[in-house]
């Protein structure tokens, strides 16, 4: 019989995937698909719209993992997951083809880490999740963009930025899920557990 522990790893990893892969084949995750050269705010409200969205998909679905994990932070969680992918969906749409995709990645983890580290009121907790946060999310960027790259033909057309985005989604979620449950299982003493809003009884 699978524990609590195991049950939440399985649990996290299938609904979080989903939450990622909906988001980039619903919205367009992380950001659209530009090729402006100069920073453009026209795009500011669809980018944002479309992040709260995939946000609301993704921390969504992640808030019903923490709670079969028996964390009891995941409102704050599914906040924070909104704003910090709405934030990112707006700096991905407004930015100029210059600013690579993978360089979005380093905005997306340091903002992200910072929200997710803050939901969880553990001291000391942020700047790990920052730092971890921005390499990761960087790396998982431009191998999603490398990935799509080599199998999409070049131009677009709808229907190539929704696979596009769909691997974008699968890739960034797999290495984002993977980094954030390692963060989340690192070792705790009863008394940290407990003031972070983790109910370690029901271990």
């Amino acid at each position: 019989m699978l524990t609590r522990n195991n049950q939440f790893v399985i649990w996290w990893f299938l609904i979080s995937l989903i939450g990622y892969i909906a988001a980039g084949f619903l919205t367009h995750f992380p950001s659209g698909t530009n090729a402006q050269t100069s920073w453009n705010l026209d795009e500011a409200g669809g980018g944002l719209a479309a992040g709260t969205i995939g946000g609301i998909l993704i921390g969504g679905l992640q808030w019903i993992a923490l709670k079969i994990g028996g964390y009891n932070f995941g409102g704050r969680w599914m906040l924070a997951a909104v704003v910090g992918f709405a934030l990112t969906h707006f700096v991905g749409d407004i930015r100029p083809i210059s600013v690579h995709f993978s360089w979005l990645g380093i905005f997306c983890g340091t903002l992200i880490g910072a929200l997710f580290g803050l939901v969880q009121r553990r001291k000391g907790n942020v700047i790990y999740w920052m730092i971890i946060g921005a390499v990761t999310t960087y790396v998982a960027f431009y191998i999603s963009d490398y990935v799509a790259d080599a199998v999409i033909p070049p131009g677009w057309t709808p229907g190539s930025g929704q696979k596009r985005h769909t691997i974008y989604g699968f890739i960034i979620g797999l290495i984002q899920s993977s980094v954030m449950l390692y963060l989340l299982k690192l070792p705790l003493s009863k008394k940290t557990m407990a003031f972070r809003g983790f109910d370690y009884r029901k271990r």
